[in-house]
């Protein structure tokens, strides 16, 4: 039981543990350690005695990680081309029916990067093209679970939702396919969301049926073209003009923060090679600030803010401002790169603009890690 839930949703990569004996399990309850014990100190770092845990009283802030990788890695545990240098040949066995333009694309992949592509990019194209009712399906079960396991006497809780990378599609998926269906999802359709934190969304990229500029999943008091009502309270975006995942996302919504609780946190240092990662975006004040005062209703005065943020940025990262400087104008490539595209792009270009990331960031770990 718990007076609020904040559900926290992974990003793309999440994977078992070596040695796991079964791994679509291991990779669902591992993927939310580190973020979740991060998320307590920092609530505890501006109101000790905040009731906010994995297992709170029924007055506290209870936390939920909801995963969707154990779907992913299953599909990944029972392909027998799984790992291939081949990426597009893979998929031509697997899929045979994935039309000739696509696989042409996917043998722009090299033999070099194709491992890159199987632990993180291929998330992309199994959620979009190939499984996404079974993940939205997955995702909105435990939500509902989650909402009745902290309901008090038959009441369901008020909820916020903390998003990441490719999350951010598969949650705002979500949500906008029950928030929309009251006559299908009955009370859950009601839910009373204090807190959408989308965290380098690519929702917008990754858009399915709802436009995620006009979908349920918006700050109360901003219009819709669709006429669905909004249901969030606070929406916080961020992302970091470094990360270019954030960058391909495109996430930029016409919202006004002068009529709704529209929080756009826009971070310019580079202060870790693992850019996208979403730790080090929760590290920073400006993100986590204004998600703990509206999730958890912790008072942090403009003071407090100030100094915080003024301490996160004259912290150190990673110590190797060689590779940094690297990785920010490789970056610049990539981010020009994915606008030379224009308005053509779809789920391949995505998955394969992300293995370019995914090199680039990789390289420059491997060079920041050289004794």
């Amino acid at each position: 039981m718990a007076r609020h839930v904040m559900f926290l949703v992974h990003g793309i990569g999440q994977r078992a543990s070596d040695g796991a004996v079964d791994g679509p399990v291991d990779a669902a309850a591992s993927w939310s350690k580190v973020p979740v014990e991060l998320l307590m100190k920092l609530a505890r770092k501006y109101q000790s005695d905040v009731d906010f845990s994995l297992n709170p009283s029924p007055t506290g802030i209870r936390i939920v990680p909801l995963s969707y990788c154990d779907i992913i890695v299953r599909q990944l545990e029972a392909w027998d081309e799984f790992g291939s240098s081949d990426v597009a040949g893979a998929f031509a066995a697997k899929f045979p029916s994935m039309g000739a333009g696509r696989l042409g694309q996917l043998k722009g992949i090299s033999k070099r990067d194709s491992g890159l592509f199987w632990a993180g990019p291929v998330d992309v194209l199994l959620y979009r093209l190939f499984l996404d009712g079974d993940i939205r399906t997955h995702v909105r079960e435990q939500i509902a679970n989650g909402l009745i396991g902290s309901s008090v006497g038959g009441v369901l809780p008020t909820c916020s939702f903390i998003c990441h990378s490719m999350g951010t599609s598969v949650l705002h998926d979500t949500l906008a396919e029950l928030l929309a269906s009251p006559q299908q999802f009955g009370g859950f359709a009601n839910m009373d969301i204090h807190l959408y934190a989308s965290i380098a969304n690519v929702s917008k990229v990754l858009q399915g049926r709802f436009n995620p500029n006009d979908s349920p999943v918006r700050p109360l008091g901003t219009p819709s073209e669709a006429r669905f009502p909004a249901c969030v309270r606070t929406f916080v975006n961020a992302h970091n003009t470094t990360d270019p995942v954030a960058h391909i996302g495109m996430f930029r919504p016409k919202w006004d923060p002068t009529v709704c609780d529209y929080v756009d946190v826009e971070v310019a240092k580079l202060k870790w090679v693992d850019v996208h990662g979403l730790v080090h975006y929760l590290e920073n004040p400006s993100v986590h600030i204004p998600i703990l005062r509206a999730a958890c209703q912790i008072t942090i005065d403009a003071a407090k803010e100030k100094k915080a943020i003024k301490t996160w940025e004259d912290s150190k990262g990673d110590n190797c401002p060689e590779s940094l400087e690297v990785l920010k104008k490789k970056v610049q490539k990539l981010k020009a790169d994915w606008d030379d595209k224009g308005d053509a792009f779809g789920p391949v270009e995505v998955a394969v603009s992300l293995v370019d990331v995914w090199r680039a960031i990789e390289d420059a770990r491997a060079a920041c890690t050289k004794p």
